[in-house]
C-alpha cells in the first residue's frame, strides 16, 4: 500500500517537475511555449499517441521507489550486522 503512494506521489512529481520548468521557460523568453503547444496538441479531432511523458514518469517513479526499497534493505542489514557482531566482541 505505502508502495503504490509512493509511485503515485513520485509519477505526479515528474510531472509538476516538467511543467514548472515549462512555465519558467515562458517567463524567462517572455513568450507562449507550453500552453500553446498544449492547447494546439488537445484541440485536434484525434490525439497522437504521445506516451513519452507517461513512459518517462512511470520510470522515474519506479526508480523512485526501488531506490528507496533498497536503501532500507541496506540499512536494515547494516543495522543487523552491527546487533549481531556486537556480542562476538565480548569473547
Amino acid at each position: 500500500k505505502r508502495m503504490v503512494k509512493d509511485f503515485v506521489f513520485h509519477h505526479e512529481s515528474y510531472h509538476n517537475v516538467i511543467e514548472t520548468f515549462a512555465w519558467s521557460l515562458e517567463i524567462s523568453h517572455r513568450e507562449e511555449i507550453y500552453n500553446s503547444a498544449i492547447t494546439k496538441l488537445y484541440k485536434q479531432k484525434s490525439l497522437p499517441d504521445l506516451y513519452h511523458e507517461e513512459t518517462l514518469a512511470n520510470t522515474y517513479a519506479f526508480l523512485k521507489v526501488m531506490s528507496s526499497i533498497f536503501k532500507s534493505e541496506k540499512n536494515f542489514f547494516d543495522l543487523s550486522k552491527i546487533k549481531f557482531r556486537q556480542p562476538m566482541k565480548c569473547f
